[in-house]
Formats: C-alpha cells, sequence, structure tokens
C-alpha cells in the first residue's frame, strides 16, 4: 500500500470482516479480524484493508464481502 498511516491518525470503517487472514503484531496480539477504512484524502487509493491489531476502537459494523483478491 503506498499510502502511509500513522499512530494516531483516524480513519472512518465501512465495514468488519471477522475471518481474514490471521495477523499477530509486535506485542503478540492476534486477530483475523480487518476493517476496510477509509484513507486520507490525496491518498493513491480511496480505501484499504486494517487489521484490528492496530486499532484502539472496535466499532460495531456490519460485515464486509469477502475481497476476492489481495493486493
Amino acid at each position: 500500500m503506498p499510502t502511509r498511516v500513522w499512530h494516531g491518525d483516524v480513519l472512518s470503517a465501512d465495514c468488519q470482516l471477522s475471518q481474514g487472514s490471521s495477523v499477530i503484531d509486535e506485542a503478540s496480539r492476534r486477530s483475523t479480524r480487518w476493517f476496510h477504512v477509509r484513507l486520507p484524502r490525496g491518498s493513491t487509493t480511496p480505501t484499504a484493508w486494517l487489521p484490528a491489531v492496530r486499532t484502539k476502537d472496535r466499532p460495531a459494523l456490519p460485515g464486509c464481502p469477502h475481497p476476492t483478491t489481495v493486493r
């Protein structure tokens, strides 16, 4: 992903994928939950997938359709 997201950036999420690929961060937190987020204005692409291990909030969101391709 050519867009960099920094700690403290606030992103809006459209939906969530509960059973995605498992991700483990440097603090050994694991999640299979991913959020489909809108990236900041001016980003190369308007949306991206963000693993839940990188989020502070766990908003109630509708489910996303499973993506057919991985980028």
